[in-house]
């Protein structure tokens, strides 16, 4: 066998430097023997899948193997009824990390061991409730459409719409990377589907580029509610159901307080692995092993700063640093965001520290600031500084038919009148006498 071991909680065989089972996120492994004979199938064998042909419930008829989650298996079938244009999606609940089968022995699903049984009717009574969950939303943009609900073969089946287009997945792996600009396309619909996934007190809990996908037209849909539960902010149980990749630290454990905050992980997960082309390392790697997140600008992705902080602030380990709403998250994304946000705050001017010591060669760093744009909208402020460039107001033309305004006669003063007069024959009198003792010397 090599150096191999074997997952103690779902019996996956992987590499002996494997930190985590790429099955099911579990961290404990046991020795595999030379012999091999306690190994389980490789999770790329699909002796389990059922193959075309398959009839179920009578009327429908498995055309083809779609892919495999970590709760269950869907496939593209007909309803015979309706004949060959009727194409419809079942989705097989099949927790992969109990459950077996080996279709050619026998389609009847089976556990390993009575524990396990107890655990698979519960989950099968939820992903029961799947369907009625799904009914919840399927009137919405962004959500499928589901039709019936039937258990066979020991398990439970949901029918919907048959979604013609591919996994974002899928489309990575033909297309290569989203950019930024057609990555928001795309996630701008999941995050309004979300929001009224959390407005309805329920998480999704399954965000992955495999439960995403793009249609023809270029919209989106939101598959998977099998794992989809109802908020509690209590220390209620709730199941282990995850993609070791996508699901956040809180979701690994039966008593972590889950919330929105639950599905703003995966979905920042989703858009690093849209942006970059790779999955982004699982938080059990990251925390246990200390390998690190590298950010999106440094593997050349071409994106705004504060929208690069704002998906690795979604993909903090612990719940509380998180942003904790679609409504934040949206924010951020698109520009409205809190400044709380930013995990790497920009600064123009470096503050100030009071222990370095003076350079009088060193330039003033202080900010700039601009001229403010003139508005027209201010009112006039009467101590504005002169301006000599502006010119004087000129005087108003002369206009020929504006009539003369009359002569106003002063008042009249009479004793003013009387003294002037006398004044002015003493004057005369004077003068008079003058001459006259000139003229007879």
């Amino acid at each position: 066998m090599g150096n191999m071991k074997k997952c103690d909680l779902c019996g996956t065989v992987v590499p002996g430097e494997a930190k985590i089972c790429e099955n099911c996120g579990g961290v404990s492994f046991s020795p595999v023997s030379a012999s091999g004979h306690t190994v389980r199938s490789m999770p790329n064998a699909r002796s389990h899948i059922l193959p075309p042909g398959t009839i179920l419930n009578n009327k429908y008829e498995i055309r083809r193997f779609i892919n495999q989650g970590g709760f269950g298996i869907t496939y593209e079938c007909i309803n015979r009824s309706l004949g060959e244009n009727s194409r419809f999606a079942i989705k097989e609940f099949y927790p992969r990390a109990y459950a077996n089968r080996h279709t050619t022995v026998s389609k009847n699903v089976t556990t390993g061991s009575l524990d396990e049984s107890e655990q698979f009717k519960q989950e099968l009574s939820k992903f029961a409730a799947e369907a009625r969950n799904m009914l919840l939303f399927q009137s919405l943009e962004g959500f499928v459409y589901v039709s019936d609900y039937f258990e066979e073969n020991g398990t439970g089946y949901i029918v919907m719409e048959y979604i013609d287009g591919v996994t974002i997945s899928e489309y990575i792996k033909k297309n290569g990377p989203f950019t930024f600009e057609e990555c928001m396309h795309y996630v701008d619909p999941i995050m309004n589907a979300l929001e009224k996934v959390h407005a309805k007190g329920m998480i999704h809990r399954d965000v992955t580029p495999n439960n995403i996908m793009i249609t023809k037209d270029r919209r989106v849909k939101l598959l998977d509610f099998g794992a989809a539960r109802v908020i509690s902010t209590s220390s209620q149980t709730m199941s282990i159901v995850l993609n070791p990749t996508y699901a956040p630290i809180e979701q690994r454990t039966k008593h972590g307080q889950q919330g929105p905050f639950t599905d703003i992980f995966a979905l920042c997960g989703t858009m690093y692995t849209m942006l970059t082309g790779q999955a982004p390392p699982a938080p059990n790697e990251r925390l246990i092993s200390g390998v690190p997140l590298i950010s999106l600008s440094e593997q050349g992705v071409r994106i705004p700063p504060q929208q690069e902080a704002a998906i690795l602030k979604g993909l903090e380990i612990k719940a509380e640093n998180r942003i904790q709403t679609i409504a934040e998250l949206r924010d951020a994304l698109h520009g409205t965001y809190d400044q709380t946000v930013h995990i790497y705050p920009y600064t123009s001017v470096d503050p100030y520290n009071p222990n370095e010591p003076y350079n009088p060669n060193e330039p003033y760093k202080g900010p700039y600031i601009p001229n403010e744009p003139y508005n027209p909208n201010e009112p006039y402020n009467p101590v504005e500084p002169y301006n000599p460039i502006e010119p004087y107001p000129p005087i108003d033309p002369y206009n020929p038919n504006e009539p003369y305004p009359p002569y106003e006669q002063p008042p009249k003063n009479s004793s003013g009148v009387l003294m002037a007069m006398l004044i002015v024959d003493i004057l005369l009198v004077a003068g008079v006498v003058s001459l006259m003792m000139i003229y007879f010397r």
